[in-house]
């Protein structure tokens, strides 16, 4: 009888874990996962002048933060923050002259501002010794209008 029943219970547990084992080996992909789920492609090497302003300015922003972790592995390369208050001045510059407002009519009166706070900050980056409050300062006031989801 305990024969039996632990004879029953080892053909119940096989069973389940071969099935499984043969499911995960599959190659089917239909419609168990939805394509949303896989994230954009995004190339890191593609041309900075491709897309939109704001979604230059927001490469440049992605580079402006990690430029300014600094810990005991990465110490914060002034040319390169510089280097990214420049292009980021020269983007906002652009996007003031060619299209301001049409999406992001908000900027319209704050365009100039912003600006300035780029150049402020580039200055303090490029002082010596250097000074990163307001870089740090830039890249916040990005992420205050919009939710970073990494």
């Amino acid at each position: 009888m305990t024969q039996l029943k632990l004879s029953l219970i080892a053909r119940l547990l096989i069973a389940p874990i071969a099935l499984l084992t043969i499911a995960s080996c599959s190659d089917y992909s239909g419609p168990v996962m939805a394509q949303t789920v896989m994230p954009p492609t995004f190339n890191a090497n593609e041309s900075q002048q491709t897309g939109s302003h704001m979604s230059r300015l927001g490469y440049q922003l992605a580079l402006l933060d990690r430029e300014l972790l600094e810990d005991e592995y990465n110490q914060i390369d002034q040319d390169i923050v510089v280097s990214i208050l420049r292009q980021m001045e020269t983007i906002s510059s652009s996007f003031m002259a060619e299209d301001a407002g049409e999406s992001h009519g908000f900027l319209q009166e704050d365009m100039a501002a912003f600006i300035a706070s780029i150049i402020d900050a580039r200055v303090a980056a490029a002082a010596r010794p250097p000074r990163y409050y307001l870089a740090g300062k830039v890249a916040g006031g990005c992420v205050n209008c919009h939710s970073v989801s990494w």
